[in-house]
């Protein structure tokens, strides 16, 4: 899969990559089911992430997003932007951005 993707774009159909750097991933639009796969230190891996919500992915983790829509027409548009350094501790942030 190719992992060198424009920084926003619509996801159509899941997402997997595993970051060579440090990335955050923004929801622009839409709402996404995230797992960050083998995140064994959490209490819960999968994330719900609504418009504006910003989620941290550690360099090598892996990361699964898929659209989530609401509604027939909602469409699910993600920024992808590469970290100048590897801020793991902050893990999401958005009032919605984990599953209970």
């Amino acid at each position: 899969m190719n992992t060198q993707i424009e920084p926003a774009f619509i996801l159509h159909s899941l997402w997997s990559v595993r970051p060579q750097s440090a990335h955050n991933i923004k929801v622009l639009s839409g709402r996404a089911w995230v797992t960050l796969v083998g995140d064994l230190d959490a209490d819960n891996p999968d994330h719900v992430l609504l418009a504006g919500d910003t989620l941290c992915v550690p360099t090598g983790q892996h990361l699964v997003v898929e659209a989530w829509p609401r509604h027939a027409n909602d469409t699910l548009m993600v920024a992808w932007q590469a970290l100048a350094h590897d801020d793991s501790t902050k893990i999401a942030s958005g009032a919605n951005s984990t599953l209970a």
